[in-house]
């Protein structure tokens, strides 16, 4: 009724040409469109017509199909439902079984990096010691975990000459190093005063005279100043570990040296690193009573102090430094052993106490 309205109103206005030009030309457009695609879509409506009864026979016949073949495995399932399950069961308690296994290589996986770190840092403590054994060999205490590692550096190459590379380490610009050592010495708490101003005279003349007169003057003075620490460390040995150890070992009172040493291992339980080179350096070089010394260290206490041995070289000098360093530490870490016993006795009395 209202289209039919519309059209009334259209034709007595002249049509819509007249009306709208514009909405003609789009009226008339749409209509050729129309037109141009009307077989198309009679031939989509047949085509359609004659697939949409295929289609409905096909889903009907694979319908048919599945229940068909389905159907007597359905019935065979059931009628052995138990043996199935026999078979079944074992395979449910083998994954069960294997769960521990299974979340084990899970965790190396997840923990494969931490793995890989632990074996280079194995590596490399071992590498390390090698190194510390090679030094020890040739009587160098070296604690400068750089200066290790540039030996470790070096050791492939042929030409490399382990005591010269450390002599010019510890002698290069005015024994730089060796200043080092001797700033950590006055700053250990366990050194007496009377003796820096000694040991600090002995680096001055290093510096100032020429090499041969420094290493004869200053070796002999650096000896005298070990056997003094030695003497101080085996003075804070308490009374009853020291007679303890001279029975144990059946020792005499003299062999101070040796009652160190088992001190050393039994009850401060320094690593044996530490021990073997407080026993090789100090027992049986530096205060060995040697007739026949190795001819790599020429550096015994008694050859040195009575003049029988060619002692002066920049090797022993920079060797005599290093044990002089090495029995600063050893003092240094019995004292804070016994602190923290002390400590430990004192704080276990305490709560006994309660």
């Amino acid at each position: 009724m209202i289209k039919s309205g519309i059209d009334k109103i259209i034709k007595q206005a002249g049509g819509l040409q007249k009306i709208s030009p514009e909405l003609y030309a789009l009226s008339e457009n749409y209509k050729s469109i129309q037109k141009a695609f009307s077989p198309c879509i009679e031939s989509i409506q047949r085509i359609q017509s004659l697939i949409s009864p295929k289609i409905q026979q096909y889903a009907l016949a694979q319908q048919r199909f599945i229940q068909a073949f389905s159907s007597p495995y359905i019935e065979i399932i059931n009628r052995n439902k138990k043996v199935l399950n026999e078979l079944i069961m074992p395979l449910s308690l083998i994954s069960k079984a294997m769960q521990p296994y299974i979340n084990m290589v899970e965790k190396i996986q997840s923990n494969y990096s931490y793995i890989e770190e632990l074996s280079k840092t194995i590596s490399r403590f071992i590498e390390i010691e090698r190194i510390d054994s090679m030094l020890l060999n040739d009587y160098w205490l070296i604690f400068d975990r750089d200066l290790i590692n540039e030996i470790k550096d070096n050791l492939d190459n042929e030409a490399f000459n382990i005591n010269k590379f450390i002599v010019r380490k510890y002698s290069y610009n005015k024994f730089e190093k060796i200043k080092e050592l001797l700033d950590d010495i006055k700053q250990s708490e366990c050194i007496n005063e009377e003796r820096i101003p000694i040991i600090e005279s002995c680096y001055t003349v290093m510096k100032q005279c020429s090499a041969k007169n420094a290493c004869n003057a200053i070796i002999p003075t650096l000896t005298a100043q070990l056997e003094g620490i030695l003497k101080e460390i085996i003075e804070i040995i308490p009374k009853d570990s020291f007679n303890k150890i001279i029975e144990e070992y059946d020792l005499k009172k003299e062999s101070t040296v040796l009652i160190t040493l088992h001190y050393l291992e039994d009850e401060i339980r320094n690593s044996f690193r530490t021990i073997q080179k407080f026993e090789i350096v100090i027992k049986d070089k530096a205060f060995g009573r040697v007739e026949k010394e190795d001819k790599k260290y020429r550096k015994s206490r008694h050859s040195i102090l009575h003049g029988s041995c060619h002692y002066g070289c920049k090797e022993n000098i920079v060797r005599a430094w290093l044990e002089l360093a090495f029995l600063v530490k050893i003092k240094f870490e019995i004292m804070s052993c016994q602190e923290r016993m002390l400590q430990e006795i004192a704080e276990k009395s305490q709560i006994d106490s309660l």
